[in-house]
Parts: structure tokens; C-alpha cells; sequence
């Protein structure tokens, strides 16, 4: 018989916390290209290839498929790096549930990487805060939205994103290690 396995044409991507997803969420789409694909059963492996081509509906030079993939890897490695960080600070948080003082300095922590809490019901808190989530949340959606070469300033907010994140770990490291 016939078996078909859903793939939407892209690769695994991180998420930032508290980002609402489900099963149309996508990640990173793949450039256009042959494939080999293994499917595993039972211990029975199938290979085969899997040519994909470009959406005729859309004319965008392959050079601008490349830089926006790149683009979006190398975002994605960013927003694989805040959540981390972010994530540990919710486990400690939970594990310093009974120190009040410490517990207060996590939260501060979070506050600093994210612009609002999320304990907060939605429309009840807004910030214009520049958090390195606030800005990882507004590349994602240019990477998204983004079928043109990207501009200069583009690419000076993925330097800026870089270096906050950066600025954001160190200061996580210098208040954890004060704990």
C-alpha cells in the first residue's frame, strides 16, 4: 500500500519561550535541491532522494534563498542560545522557590531578557523595552515575512541581537555566581 509522511520542507527550528506554536508551526525552510531521505521501520531502512524545487508561484534568485537561509540559521542559533539561558533561569527559579531573596534576583533575571512577565495576563502588561527576546521575536518575523536580499540595517539588527544576547548571558553568569 501506499504511506505518506507529512513534511513541510523545512528543518528543525528553536522557539523562544512562551511563543505560541502547533502543528503548522514551520522552521527553517530548506533551499531547493536533491535530498537523500531514510525512513527507519521495524528496523527495516529505506533510502531514497527527494528533489526539491522552487515555488513557481514566487521568483526569488537563489542567491537571496541562500542568504535568507543563512540568515535564519544563524538566528536560530541565537534563539537556541536565549532560550537555554532562559529555561535554566525557570528551573532555578522553581528551585528557589523558598528563598524569597534569591528567588527575587531570577526574576529580575527574567524580567531583563524578556519584556514582560509571563505570570501576567495577556494585554495586561506592555513594554517597548528592547529585551533580547523583544528583538530575537522581531527578527523572526522579518526572516519570516523576507523574500528581498536583506537591507544593511537587517543585517545591524542581527549584530545587535548577537551582542544584547551576549551582554544578557554575562550578566545572567555575574548574578548566578554572586547567588
Amino acid at each position: 500500500g501506499l504511506n505518506y509522511i507529512p513534511w513541510k520542507l523545512d528543518e528543525k527550528a528553536h522557539y523562544l519561550p512562551g511563543a505560541w506554536m502547533n502543528e503548522e508551526t514551520r522552521g527553517i525552510p530548506v533551499l531547493s535541491g536533491t535530498y537523500n531521505v531514510q525512513s527507519r521501520y521495524k528496523g527495516v531502512v529505506a533510502t531514497t532522494k527527494v528533489k526539491i524545487i522552487d515555488d513557481p508561484r514566487f521568483e526569488i534568485p537563489q542567491s537571496v534563498e541562500v542568504e535568507l537561509y543563512h540568515f535564519r540559521k544563524e538566528l536560530d542559533a541565537l534563539v537556541k542560545r536565549f532560550a537555554e539561558v532562559y529555561e535554566s533561569l525557570t528551573i532555578l527559579e522553581e528551585q528557589y522557590a523558598e528563598d524569597p531573596v534569591k528567588e527575587a534576583k531570577i526574576k529580575a533575571l527574567k524580567l531583563a531578557g524578556r519584556d514582560r512577565p509571563v505570570d501576567r495576563q495577556v494585554g495586561a502588561w506592555q513594554s517597548n523595552k528592547q529585551t533580547p527576546h523583544s528583538v530575537l521575536s522581531g527578527l523572526l518575523k522579518v526572516a519570516m515575512a523576507r523574500t528581498k536580499p536583506l537591507s544593511e540595517q537587517e543585517k545591524m539588527r542581527l549584530k545587535d541581537a548577537t551582542q544584547q544576547l551576549a551582554q544578557y548571558e554575562e550578566m545572567v553568569a555575574a548574578t548566578l555566581e554572586a547567588l
